[in-house]
């Protein structure tokens, strides 16, 4: 639970603490470099397992919260996520432990109004049911779409709607998938 907070708590205020009065301004500290910070919420994904030493060869559920801090330029995107689960004591879930992942991003405009991004990289993740816990780590990708509040009024944060889907670890033994929904921040330093 404290992981959640600190998640939560680096979420809303990365936007206080970096805000910028105009588009064109160098940001905080005159670098003009934009970064972006978002928290997701991992819903009904599932663990999809064909061999491992630990886990039985069947499917199991797991929800977990991630944070990603980034970088674009153009329309590239670098980006490194962390992500921790909740527990639950049901049969058929297994808790995310620990979830780490470093990614290039991809990034389009469609009418100027929704961004498209294309996440590809590595994760690790460590999974938890019971006293049973195994590390499964492999190629991740995606699709979000991300819908700018800025469209709604120019008043408004660099804040983004975000929702996708995500195969988050896939490997020749099991594949983690699954849909999220969150918020994106971007500021420049």
């Amino acid at each position: 639970m404290k992981k959640l907070a600190l998640l939560l708590l680096l979420g809303t205020l990365s936007p206080v603490v970096f805000a910028q009065d105009d588009d064109e301004s160098e940001g905080l500290f005159g670098l003009g470099l934009p970064l972006y910070v978002a928290v997701d919420y991992v819903i009904d994904a599932k663990l999809s397992v064909s061999d491992s030493n630990v886990f039985p060869e069947e499917d199991f559920d797991t929800n977990f919260y991630v944070a990603h801090v980034g970088t674009r330029y153009k329309a590239i995107g670098f980006e490194l996520q962390y992500g921790i689960g909740e527990d639950d004591n049901d049969a058929d879930y297994v808790e995310t432990d620990q979830y780490y992942g470093a990614f290039v991003v991809p990034t389009g405009t469609v009418r100027d109004m929704v961004e498209i991004a294309f996440p590809i990289g590595y994760t690790r993740m460590t999974l938890k049911q019971g006293d049973l816990e195994d590390d499964f780590e492999g190629g991740a990708y995606g699709i979000n779409l991300q819908l700018p509040l800025k469209l709604v009024s120019d008043s408004l944060p660099d804040l983004r709607i975000v929702v996708g889907a995500m195969v988050y670890q896939q490997n020749a033994n099991s594949r983690i998938y699954g849909w999220h929904a969150g918020l994106r921040y971007d500021f420049k330093i």
